[in-house]
């Protein structure tokens, strides 16, 4: 089933207690989304689980923002920067190796 966002100049204001939680596999499908992201989103429980994550992604954000974003994630799990431009800072590899 594909999903698109429908902007509808309805703004939706958080209580001060929300907060938005989901979990996605490697590949960026849904594995879980808490009580708010469910509401926030307009999906029903049912819906989000296996879809992609940006089925949220409102259409001015680029495409590709989610990949970058579980990309930077991965490979701060792995102990080193995504890519040099964006942490212009010395790292270490897991051996102790400089990157420099």
């Amino acid at each position: 089933m594909k999903y698109r966002v429908q902007p509808n100049d309805r703004e939706k204001t958080m209580r001060e207690s929300d907060f938005i939680v989901s979990k996605t596999d490697l590949q960026g499908r849904i594995a879980y989304g808490n009580r708010i992201f469910i509401e926030f989103s307009g999906y029903t429980e049912a819906e989000p689980p296996g879809a992609q994550h940006d089925i949220i992604r409102h259409p001015d954000m680029p495409c590709g923002v989610f990949k970058f974003l579980r990309d930077t994630l991965q490979a701060e799990k792995l102990g080193r920067p995504a890519c040099a431009a964006c942490f212009p800072t010395r790292w270490s590899e897991p051996s102790g190796r400089s990157n420099r």
